[in-house]
């Protein structure tokens, strides 16, 4: 997956697609769909966030509408609230023909950061 941009407009994600990206029946699977979607609105997100704050996914909603026929997909996620506890963002995917494969809708909690660990142990 490449993030290719986020700001306070939008977020553009792409992936190039493989036989890994296949289920059992030899189509994408739904769970690399769900990932994007997921991702493209968080990316959405993050350009609103202040200093020592990010974000942790509450539900995501999908609705699969085709088969991907294209080697290449792309996700637009824009914010549709922004408030001081949570956030609301919605995305689409589309194929090279521009075709909407899927379209998702995800709620985020704004937390504060946790503070990162760090073993300062020096190992002899």
């Amino acid at each position: 997956m490449q993030v290719r941009k986020t700001d306070r407009a939008g977020s553009l994600l792409k992936i190039k697609l493989s036989r890994k990206h296949n289920n059992v029946l030899g189509i994408v699977h739904g769970g690399v769909m769900a990932s994007l979607l997921d991702s493209a609105c968080s990316m959405s997100v993050i350009p609103f966030l202040n200093k020592g704050e990010t974000i942790v996914t509450l539900g995501l909603q999908i609705q699969y509408l085709s088969l991907i026929k294209s080697e290449e997909i792309t996700a637009h996620g824009t914010v549709v609230h922004y408030g001081r506890r949570m956030a609301y963002a919605e995305a689409t995917i589309l194929d090279k023909q521009q075709q909407i494969i899927a379209k998702g809708y995800a709620s985020f909690m704004i937390i504060e950061k946790p503070a990162v660990k760090r073993n300062m142990s020096k190992k002899a």
